[in-house]
């Protein structure tokens, strides 16, 4: 959704279509500081609407997203606009602290400084931010102008550690504290023409003659505004310029300001001139961006930008300049289907969007012919790793193949990026699937959800078409739970992938303050919960923020699990839970590996290295691996020794299932029974059906209680299993 839309949405009062959307674009790869800043206009229509509350709450989860993806420094710019949008918002200003104590925790006096600027509360947000931009920016020699005149002056001394700031003026030297130096001055670069005037006079008159346009660029960027010629003339034969001079150096000035980019002059007798930031016209800067762009996503975002741009200075798009990059994207999507259709209709897609803007049809009906003449289309689609072109490939999917829209549609469900998928379940209800459809989809994303994730997501969010959401929030949860256990595990799963996965998983369980966590928290019992607990405290993939935030909110809702219980065998990683069996056999194991292994492996090293010339002895080389993998092993053994305890019939729980149950279960739709021990990793044996209880299996079980549902994909056949009973497995 376009942010003119959101912002029309937020107005309206539609706080629940908002935040859906909001969450939408957080959940997105793309997402960024800068994403953020866009958004601003979303809030502030928000506290117009006197949603205030809300408004607050989105932008702490924005910022919670940021702080996960990206620094302090990075993220502290955007979290300072947001604070300006929300003042009063005690949880933002929060947040702004402790981006601020982070990003500069190497400075000594930082929090003296954080609480002389009042930024925790005592102060105007926007006061205090100026306080903390000005005093963090400045040092030592740096150079100021004053706010309400036209003086200067220069840092003599700071001492960081109380933030006293010694200021010397034409005038003479004075003392200001923090915010009596923000209120006063602000920085400016040593080629101000007012710090030139004040305190480099030499310099300034060889400025003056060798390059005059800069001296007048200074001044119109002080003056922040749209000057005459007259007025210019005046300012500078007050202090610079002698009146004799004038005629001479005028024209040379003049000549140089036309030359600039930044400066635009207008008007004859007087002129006027204005200073801009940006040096080439908005067109330019896209128009030469764009050439060096090859990647479909970024060329998205650089027309987006553009239509962005023109909606915020309220100018119409230039027609021409649109036509000319559909017409470049055209040349070269006709290029690339010939090797490598996913990119073709990729480009074909981003030339859709400029099209929208032109109310032409010539890409659309391009993409849909690639879609039209492949056996695969789902596989192209699929293959897009520009999320928003998804819904306009949709789109041309429907046109391409309208017979066979609703099968391609099931097939792109279970894999779409999360953006998406609630596209296509309403392309889906549209094109007639049923609720008992929608339920078997809702099982095959549950039973794969490494490879369904942001499927699963979605599901935790909670669809809104009819034959979707019917998975209790728990087993979503255990899903998800799982999913993350599992990235710290599976090598086949790239670094950035899994960090982009934990990334939305942290975003969806903080959702709404963590509403939906809390929801799953109200229908558990305290076995349940010692299970979540115990889950959550090994994903460090998580994040530590948002994991210490879930286990408060299960410490607040079950505080009988801070007091250790007599027995949470799964619950303690120090300690590994063997019975006495099991530990005879990881004795001897460890007996013959010291006697006999590692003695055999020493006797071998002595005599290969009597054969001699040890550079060129492979035998010799062999045996010293052997003896480092030996040695290895050894710690290991030692370090599960160290931890390992013998659990007794007398400690396991009948009530729930835990470490030496014997659980009893049953396929919820085959009915077919299944039977499993869970011990220790030394008595596990499949042919027995006994599990390791550390085990993702094992693991998922823990806590359940008879009557309980469990999803449980390791068993044959995969699906859900009902708890009929729990036994003592040492009985």
């Amino acid at each position: 959704m376009e942010i003119e839309a959101l912002v029309q949405l937020a107005g309206s009062g539609d706080v629940a279509g908002v935040e859906a959307q909001w969450m939408t674009v957080l959940e997105s790869e793309w997402t960024s500081p800068d994403t953020v800043v866009e958004l601003l206009p979303v809030l502030a229509a928000l506290v117009e609407a006197r949603h205030v509350g809300e408004a607050s709450t989105l932008a702490w989860a924005a910022l919670e997203t940021l702080a996960g993806r990206y620094s302090e420094v990075e993220v502290l710019p955007a979290a300072v606009r947001v604070l300006l949008q929300l003042p009063d918002s005690d949880e933002i200003r929060e947040q702004v602290v402790g981006l601020y104590r982070r990003a500069y925790a190497d400075r000594p006096g930082i929090e003296v400084l954080l609480k002389e600027a009042g930024i925790g509360g005592t102060c105007p947000a926007r006061r205090a931010l100026r306080t903390l931009e000005v005093c963090l920016q400045v040092g030592a020699g740096a150079y100021l102008a004053a706010r309400h005149d036209d003086s200067s002056a220069r840092i003599a001394e700071v001492d960081e550690r109380a933030w006293q700031f010694q200021v010397r003026t034409r005038e003479g030297e004075q003392q200001f504290g923090p915010v009596e130096l923000a209120d006063r001055y602000q920085p400016v670069d040593a080629d101000d023409y007012r710090v030139l005037r004040d305190f480099d006079r030499e310099r300034l008159g060889e400025m003056l003659e060798k390059d005059p346009g800069r001296i007048v660029v200074s001044i119109l960027q002080a003056q922040g505004r749209t000057v005459d010629g007259d007025e210019l003339k005046d300012m500078l034969c007050a202090s610079l310029i002698d009146a004799e001079r004038w005629g001479k150096w005028w024209p040379k000035a003049r000549t140089a300001l036309k030359r600039c980019p930044n400066v635009e002059i207008d008007g004859r007798s007087p002129f006027y001139f204005t200073y801009r930031r940006e040096g080439r016209t908005l067109e330019e800067e896209t128009r030469g961006g764009f050439v060096r762009l090859h990647d479909p996503g970024k060329q998205l975002a650089a027309v987006e930008a553009y239509l962005r741009e023109c909606k915020a200075r309220k100018q119409p798009p230039d027609r021409d300049l649109l036509s000319a990059l559909g017409e470049k994207l055209a040349a070269r999507a006709g290029r690339q289907e010939k090797s490598d259709r996913p990119l073709a209709l990729a480009t074909r897609l981003v030339q859709r969007r400029i099209e929208q803007e032109l109310g032409e049809t010539r890409a659309e009906a391009a993409a849909v012919h690639i879609l039209a003449s492949t056996s695969e289309p789902v596989a192209i689609i699929q293959a897009l790793d520009v999320v928003p072109l998804w819904e306009s490939a949709c789109r041309c999917l429907e046109q391409a193949w309208p017979d066979r829209r609703a099968e391609f549609f099931a097939d792109l469900l279970p894999v779409a990026p999360l953006a998406a998928c609630e596209d296509i379940a309403a392309r889906l209800t549209a094109a007639g699937f049923t609720p008992e459809r929608f339920e078997k989809l809702e099982q095959a994303i549950l039973g794969d959800p490494i490879r369904c994730h942001d499927a699963l997501f979605w599901l935790w969010t909670g669809p809104s078409h009819e034959g979707l959401g019917k998975t209790d929030p728990l087993t979503l949860l255990s899903r998800i739970l799982w999913l993350l256990s599992e990235l710290r595990r599976r090598e086949d799963i790239g670094k950035e992938e899994a960090r982009g996965i934990s990334t939305t998983a942290r975003s969806m369980l903080s959702a709404r303050k963590f509403e939906r966590f809390r929801g799953v928290l109200e229908g558990v019992e305290p076995g349940m919960a010692l299970t979540l607990r115990t889950q959550l405290r090994r994903l460090d993939n998580l994040g530590r923020v948002v994991r210490e935030d879930l286990l408060k909110l299960i410490n607040r809702r079950f505080p009988q699990l801070s007091v250790a219980a007599t027995v949470e065998p799964w619950a303690d990683e120090s300690v590994l839970w063997v019975t006495s069996s099991g530990m005879v056999r990881k004795q001897q194991e460890m007996e013959q590996h010291v006697n006999v292994k590692m003695k055999e492996n020493a006797r071998r090293i002595g005599e290969a290295a009597a054969h001699g010339d040890l550079s060129e002895n492979s035998e010799y080389k062999f045996a010293l691996e052997e003896r480092d993998l030996l040695r290895s092993r050894l710690v290991q053994m030692q370090d599960q020794m160290s931890r390992a305890k013998v659990i007794s019939p007398e400690d396991i729980p009948t009530n729930h299932v835990g470490v030496g149950s014997r659980v009893v279960l049953r396929h919820v739709e085959a009915e077919t029974p299944a039977e499993l021990t869970l011990l220790g990793p030394w008595d596990a044996n499949l042919a027995r059906h006994i599990y390791n209880y550390q085990t993702p299996l094992a693991q998922s079980m823990m806590g359940r209680t008879v009557g309980e549902v469990v999803e449980l994909a390791a068993l044959e056949p995969a699906g859900r299993y009902e708890v009929v009973a729990i036994e003592n497995g040492l009985s």
